[in-house]
């Protein structure tokens, strides 16, 4: 619950300086009053005003901030309150610069500044109403109609559902409803008697399958097995005696070849391997050396042509001393004199020396010409007759030799074995007709034996399918009569759900229906109750008919409001006089919202009312008041009017100056 302390603003229309309201300890009935000092009246004073600042505050306002800015300052909209919420002290503060900022005096651990989306979400959280609807239970507009009984009749339903926190149980109402029609259908959709009679198919033709026989009998096969045994005994005879014959001949057996003609013949091959080795070693060598010849003799010729250009230089050098040591300078003729000559002789005597020397070095490496062509003319003969030396032939001869001792090795043991071989011929020439025709005899007996084992063999298979068969179809039996004991049971808990579920949902419609009737009944009962008192309204009796359950089962979701006067029945709201429309729907709003902050435990501890009795004759007033007067609460009724009988009732007074463009509260 919110409980109103007091409000502080500026810069709102025609306020320009900071103003205060206090409405702690104030009255039941509070009127705001205004004196317009430019007009002598009351119109224009801005008492309107000082509310939409407290609209404009709790973010309830419907002008926007730009339409409620004073245009008598640059200075933006400020207005800040004090407030009671559920026991708590609550300083709420708003502006166009700073935004929203929400303070907890006692608790500052809950304050809410800097951040206008968290703050926001914290005030409705406080409010704990939609803004929309606070804003109904809080102020009532001039010139506007009740808000209860000018809402459509499904509107009147959904309002009081929110605020009563029934929409749960409605929502519970429409899920189980849904779970018993899919229960219902589940139900519906389970075939009894096509399982059954799968079942019954089933075992018809696991009755009509027989057990398949075999042709072959087991003594069949013992004495099969038992002649096969004494013929290849029988053949065992012969192949031993042959056997104890080949035995009683002497394998040859392969004389090892001397170990030290193999050593020989290995070693004279290394030998063989290194002459070759170091015959292309030196083969190697003279062609290097001969192409380093080459290379030489190439110099040689490029000498040559650096001596002629070196005995140029030295001519040149030699000239120019000439001309130096006749004092006439070679480049432009000028007389050479005193240290600048001697400086020049000395140069030219130094690149002179070092061109003699590089003409003797030059000439030093021609000289070699002749030494080097003789050398490479000896060398290349060498090298063909070195190319062409025969240096293998004499390791081959002695390998030859060693390998025909060791071939006679050989050719003596392959003899022995030929003789080994044709003995042994022999031998089996004479036993093997004998064993072939054993030997053939166990075969067939063999042949006969696979038949019959083939058709062993498929017998087994055909009992090892037909007993796989069985155990399939009475799996397949299992597997349905199990499922048919499932089914059953799912049927029975089916049923047991929904018979739950229907006693569940008529117990919370039950609930439903009863408490929002209760509430309906309340809400009539205060409004004829404030209604009673008000000599006009006197025999007027209002109730509410709504929330009821329909042929279908579906709750009736609005509501129609009935009015009862003077022993007519479902009087029309419209045919009743302007003063006493205005109280009915006044007295209605006030039990509608007494209730909901009873119910709901939300609400405000102010009622504003704006200009109530604009337009209303004496008569209509007289209503109006009486309302006000008759109202049993702990609400301050805050009424802005500048009315004389509401000033004759009221004693308690907050007066609106305007004086010039400003105006203020006294």
């Amino acid at each position: 619950m919110i409980k109103l302390l007091s409000i502080s603003f500026n810069n709102i229309r025609c306020f320009t300086d900071s103003q205060t309201v206090i409405f702690e300890n104030r009255n039941k009935l509070v009127q705001i009053d205004g004196k317009n000092n430019n007009t002598g009246g009351s119109s224009g004073a801005g008492k309107s005003t000082v509310f939409m600042a407290l609209d404009y505050l709790l973010g309830i306002n419907e002008l926007s901030v730009t339409v409620l800015q004073s245009r008598l300052t640059k200075k933006t909209i400020e207005a800040s309150g004090k407030f009671e919420i559920d026991g708590k002290l609550v300083e709420i503060s708003r502006s166009k610069k700073s935004g929203l900022s929400i303070i907890f005096p006692e608790s500052p651990e809950l304050n809410v500044t800097g951040n206008v989306k968290l703050a926001e979400e914290k005030l409705e959280d406080l409010i704990g109403i939609p803004k929309k609807i606070f804003k109904k239970m809080v102020h009532k507009k001039q010139k506007e109609k009740g808000f209860f009984l000018n809402m459509a009749p499904k509107e009147m339903y959904d309002f009081l559902i929110n605020m009563l926190g029934l929409s749960k149980y409605i929502e519970q109402i429409d899920k189980i409803s849904e779970d018993i029609r899919i229960s219902k259908q589940e139900l519906l959709s389970i075939d009894f008697d096509n399982l059954k009679s799968n079942i019954e198919d089933l075992k018809s033709i696991k009755s009509e399958k027989k057990e398949p026989t075999c042709e072959v009998t087991q003594e069949e096969f013992e004495d099969l097995e038992n002649d096969i045994s004494s013929a290849e005994l029988a053949l065992t005879i012969p192949i031993n005696a042959m056997n104890l014959e080949k035995e009683s001949l002497v394998k040859p057996i392969k004389q090892e070849i001397p170990s030290e003609l193999e050593f020989e013949r290995k070693k004279i091959e290394i030998l063989k391997s290194a002459a070759i080795e170091e015959h292309k070693r030196k083969v190697t060598t003279m062609m290097n050396s001969q192409s380093e010849f080459k290379i030489r003799l190439s110099q040689i010729n490029q000498n040559k042509e650096d001596l002629k250009r070196v005995a140029i230089e030295i001519k040149k050098n030699k000239e120019d001393v000439d001309v130096i040591k006749s004092a006439v300078c070679p480049t432009c003729t000028k007389t050479w004199e005193g240290e600048m000559a001697e400086d020049r002789l000395e140069q030219l005597g130094i690149e002179g020396a070092k061109l003699i020397k590089t003409a003797m070095n030059l000439k030093k490496e021609i000289d070699q010409e002749d030494n080097y062509k003789s050398n490479l003319e000896r060398l290349i003969k060498i090298l063909e007759t070195t190319r062409n030396e025969d240096v293998s032939s004499k390791f081959d001869e002695e390998i030859s030799k060693i390998s025909k001792e060791i071939d006679q090795y050989d050719n003596n043991y392959l003899r022995q074995i030929n003789e080994y071989n044709n003995n042994t011929k022999e031998i089996e020439g004479k036993w093997m007709p004998k064993i072939q025709i054993l030997h053939e005899k166990c075969e067939y007996l063999k042949k006969i034996n696979a038949v019959k084992s083939a058709i062993y063999d498929s017998y087994e298979k055909e009992l090892k399918n037909y007993n796989k068969e069985m155990v399939r179809i009475n799996s397949i039996i299992n597997e349905k009569e199990e499922s048919l004991k499932k089914i059953e049971e799912k049927h029975k808990k089916l049923e047991k759900k929904i018979s739950v579920a229907e006693e569940s949902k008529r117990l919370i419609k039950s609930y439903t229906l009863q408490s929002f009737q209760e509430t309906l009944d309340l809400i009539g009962e205060t409004a004829t109750n404030i209604l009673s008192g008000v000599p006009n309204t006197r025999n007027t009796t209002i109730y509410f008919e709504g929330c009821r359950e329909t042929k279908t089962g579906a709750l009736k979701d609005e509501i129609t409001a009935m009015v009862t006067t003077d022993g007519y029945d479902k009087v029309p709201l419209k045919s009743f006089c302007g003063g006493e429309e205005t109280a009915i729907e006044l007295a209605v709003d006030l039990a509608v919202i007494d209730i909901i902050e009873t119910k709901a435990g939300k609400g405000a501890d102010f009622y504003i009312i704006d200009e109530p009795f604009d337009g209303l004759d004496s008569v209509c007033k007289e209503s109006y008041l009486g309302v006000l007067e008759q109202i049993e609460t702990n609400k301050k009724i805050i009424i802005v009017s500048h009315s004389e009988e509401l000033k004759e009732m009221v004693s308690d007074v907050i007066t609106v100056v305007k004086d010039g463009e400003n105006s203020c509260v006294l």
